[in-house]
Order: C-alpha cells, then sequence, then structure tokens
C-alpha cells in the first residue's frame, strides 16, 4: 500500500515543494529531501511517501531510492533496506550518500565490524571526504571496535570515539547508542540512561533502545519508569514474548 503523502515545503522559506524540481520556485533555494531523511522520523515518512511517486516516474532515481531504503532502515527491515540502497549505489555509483546509508543497512544485517561495512564506509570516504556524518560513522566503527576489546582502557577509548562521533554528527544515533552501551559496561547506568535518550530520539521506530532503557531503569529500581520505556518496546515489537513477559511482571509488581 502506497504511503499518503503530505505536500513537501521548502525548509527555507515552508512554500508547498516537490522532488521533481531542484529549487523552490518561491525564493530559489535547493530543495534537499535528503535533509528530510536526517530530520527524523516524521519528516522521513513524508519524504519516503513523495519518493514512492519518483520512483513510479523513475525506478532508478538514486534520491528516492535512498530515501525509501532509509525509511525502511529505520523501521528496522534491515534486508528490504539493504535491497533499495544497493539500487541507489547501483543508480549512481558516486553519491557518497548512497554508500554512507548502506553502510548503514548492512551494519544492521551483518554487524558493525562487518567487512561490508567497512567497503561501503570506505566509498562513502573517498566520494566525500569532508562530510562530518561519513566522519562521524567512522569514528562510531572506531569506538565498536574498541568496545569489543573489553579492557578499561579501550572502554575509554571506545567512549571517546562516540563523543567523538557526536560532536561531528549530532544527529548520528549510534553515537549516543554505543556509547551508553560503553556506560552501561562501565558501571554508569545513570549516564548510560542519558546516552539511550538522546539515541531514541532519532531511534524512534526502533525497539532495542527502548529495551535498554527499560532494563536500566529496572536495575535502578524505578519500575515505573522500566515499565513505560518497556511497555513502548512492545507496541514497536509486538512479537518480542520476553519483552511481553517482562511487562507482564512489572505490572504485577506496580499493582501490589
Amino acid at each position: 500500500m502506497a504511503l499518503e503523502a503530505p505536500p513537501l515545503r521548502c525548509r527555507h522559506c515552508g512554500a508547498p515543494a516537490s522532488l521533481d524540481v531542484s529549487a523552490c520556485d518561491y525564493c530559489g533555494q535547493p530543495i534537499e529531501p535528503l535533509e528530510l531523511i536526517k530530520a527524523g522520523s516524521d519528516a522521513l515518512r513524508r519524504a519516503a511517501a513523495e519518493c514512492e511517486n519518483s520512483l513510479r516516474r523513475d525506478p532508478r532515481d538514486p534520491v528516492a531510492l535512498v530515501c525509501l531504503g532509509t525509511h525502511l532502515l529505520r523501521q528496522g527491515l534491515f534486508e528490504d533496506a539493504e535491497r533499495y540502497l544497493k539500487r541507489a549505489v547501483d543508480a549512481a555509483p558516486t553519491s557518497a550518500e548512497a554508500h554512507y546509508f548502506l553502510a548503514l543497512a548492512q551494519a544492521q544485517r551483518f554487524g558493525w565490524t562487518s567487512i561490508f561495512v567497512e567497503e561501503c564506509l570506505a566509498k562513502a570516504e573517498r566520494l566525500s571526504p569532508e562530510s562530518k556524518a561519513v566522519q562521524s560513522l567512522r569514528a562510531v566503527l572506531r569506538g565498536v571496535k574498541a568496545l569489543d576489546h573489553g579492557s578499561a582502557q579501550s572502554m575509554q577509548r571506545a567512549i571517546d570515539e562516540f563523543n567523538r562521533a557526536a560532536v561531528l554528527d549530532p544527529r548520528n544515533p549510534y553515537a549516543f547508542f554505543f556509547a551508553a552501551e560503553a556506560l552501561d559496561l562501565g558501571g554508569r547506568p545513570k549516564d548510560a540512561i542519558e546516552a539511550y535518550r538522546k539515541a531514541a530520539e532519532r531511534l524512534r521506530d526502533d525497539p532495542k533502545v527502548f529495551i535498554k532503557l527499560g532494563l536500566l531503569h529496572k536495575k535502578l529500581g524505578d519500575i515505573q519508569s522500566a515499565l513505560e520505556q518497556l511497555t513502548r518496546a512492545l507496541a514497536l515489537d509486538p512479537n518480542n514474548g520476553a519483552v511481553r513477559e517482562l511487562v507482564a511482571e512489572l505490572k504485577r509488581r506496580t499493582a501490589v
């Protein structure tokens, strides 16, 4: 079923906009649909709906393919996302943006230290070495590799890399997500909760973030907050039996 598409608007002047044109008819500023992709879930849904229509006209439209691939990625449909993003790379092999998002999709499918992720990110770096988003993703990968070592020294190195990633691109949710993991492993659960909350601002459709938040609140004895976060996770992933059982347990405890 096609998504309904509320009209896009120019981010510069607010006038009605379309992906069919390269610049706003009113203010002349360029239309940048990929900025909508980075803006968050609601904007991404609008952009995805518009891009569905664009693909009907041109099945090789790389902007539309990247947009829909990223939309599927946010929904946790990683194989479908990878398929669209591979088509985007085939249609526009010099698009750093396409390689960047394909790296994200493959990180979810094969793991962050996968050779597939490295290959895609390396291509994005060659195509756009000045991109803060690409540099931020590289810092995340360095942090994940340091985190895998497990020593106190490598743990601090990982946190430093995740902090660097967040400074380079504050919209990169994985900088905060993995920083939270490192902080939790380092015995700093309250700091980990704050980092997970920042990640959740961008990963609002990802149940993993809310599961992590729920478990941390439970560990700290904040049962009501744990229940809120796990209930949200269950709404996003209703087939998760383990979370359903945990929600039921917490409801019994709060009813006493």
